[in-house]
């Protein structure tokens, strides 16, 4: 008969010493004296103290032969070892198996005659002294856990460090292709930016060219935001130049267009078939405004974005096309339409992206919406146009209230 017992690997020189009382309060629960027990635990500790012989598996049991009890304790070593005189004396030892990748000794004790197999209460009190932590191992454990915590912490901390600095760099990046104040204010004799990324870096973007003998003012809104949107509207910019080569000045639906195609072509989006479900489908909104070098015109086409024109009578809005640019869904030979308004003095204009109208928020956490956009341009008018953006900003933060930021905010305003 054949009663196991359980298993202690020793890994370390503590796990060492946490199996020497281990060996030697086992000896006392199956029976053999303090003295034997102690000199059990002896020679135990010269079995596995050498640190080369580490990680060892021990596999202890009881067998019961013709009424005569045995502890047996099964050494398995990582490399090959020698069996002092002394464990040879005292043990019975036999090499049950030998491999090139370890060896293994079974050492086997009578136990002091009369003795007996423990009952299952007590068997399983000694199964639980050899298999379960002492305070010791457990705080050895804690030690050890909280050391490569903290070294998983450090780590994490020196990637997010990195993530950090190259999204602070790529904001400056960001930042350098947006039009200089200066030449804002050269365009328009008032004017206001709101540009407020969601992550640092976004998706939103705003263009300030000079077109023939006038001035292009554009706004847009790059699919996505943080990183992603920052890389499209990298591209977008450079699609802007190159269409602004290629196309008549004035005509800002035809310069919406060769946008469109410049940006399928470079994501490879000029072309939709079933194996291409996982190829990107990226593109942009975007409303172009052109002031004639008279300024007494303005041009505008949008994809996606309408433009508020705010007078003497009210706030209207003018929508564009409800078509945005560059994704596969969009034929590339798609017109977008040019709408002229004849400018008067008291014109104030105003283009939005969606990162305000769709802004959760309110008693009802219902979006900001194009009504509440308005209402609130009516109300500022009697303020200089140069104020409106904080206006415009300070109470979206006020309706969006404890509501996470959805996108990127952007709003440009100006007066001819």
């Amino acid at each position: 008969m054949m009663v196991e017992l359980g298993v202690l690997e020793i890994e370390d020189f503590p796990s060492f010493n946490e199996s020497c009382r281990k060996v030697l309060r086992l000896g006392r629960e199956v029976g053999f004296s303090s003295l034997e027990a102690s000199k059990l635990a002896s020679l135990f500790s010269e079995a596995v103290r050498p640190a080369e012989s580490w990680p060892i598996k021990l596999f202890f049991s009881l067998a019961d032969k013709a009424s005569h009890i045995f502890i047996e304790m099964g050494v398995q070593f990582s490399c090959d070892v020698i069996i002092s005189p002394a464990l040879k004396s005292y043990f019975s030892v036999s090499c049950p198996k030998e491999s090139a990748e370890d060896k293994c000794f079974k050492l086997c004790r009578e136990l002091p005659l009369g003795t007996r197999i423990p009952g299952p209460e007590r068997l399983r009190c000694i199964r639980e002294m050899l298999l379960l932590p002492s305070r010791e191992e457990l705080l050895r454990c804690l030690e050890k856990k909280n050391k490569e915590l903290e070294q998983s912490e450090a780590r994490v901390q020196e990637a997010l460090s990195m993530v950090s600095s190259s999204i602070r760099y790529a904001s400056r990046i960001q930042r350098s292709i947006l039009p200089a104040k200066s030449f804002l204010e050269n365009i328009s004799s008032e004017c206001f930016v709101l540009w407020e990324p969601r992550d640092v870096v976004g998706g939103d973007i705003y263009w300030a060219r000079k077109w023939g003998d006038g001035a292009l003012l554009i706004l847009a809104d790059c699919t996505g935001h943080g990183v992603p949107g920052a890389f499209m509207t990298l591209i977008s910019s450079g699609a802007l130049d190159i269409s602004l080569n290629k196309v008549e000045a004035g005509d800002c639906g035809g310069l919406i267009q060769n946008m469109h195609s410049h940006i399928q072509q470079v994501l490879n989006q000029y072309r939709w078939s079933v194996d291409d479900g996982e190829c990107s489908d990226d593109g942009l909104e975007l409303g172009v405004c052109y002031l004639s070098g008279k300024r007494d015109e303005l041009i505008y086409a949008g994809a996606g974005f309408p433009l508020f024109i705010s007078d003497e009578a009210g706030v209207r809005q003018v929508k564009g096309d409800r078509k945005g640019i560059g994704y596969r869904g969009v034929s590339e030979d798609t017109v977008w339409t040019n709408k002229k308004i004849a400018v008067r003095d008291d014109m104030l204009f105003y283009m939005g992206s969606d990162g305000i109208f769709d802004q959760i928020g309110g008693v009802k956490g219902r979006g900001f919406g194009k009504k509440r956009f308005r209402a609130l341009l009516e109300s500022a008018r009697s303020s200089p146009l140069s104020g409106h953006g904080k206006i415009i900003y300070n109470k979206l933060v006020e309706y969006q209230g404890a509501e996470k930021r959805r996108d990127d905010v952007s709003a440009f305003g100006f007066k001819v």
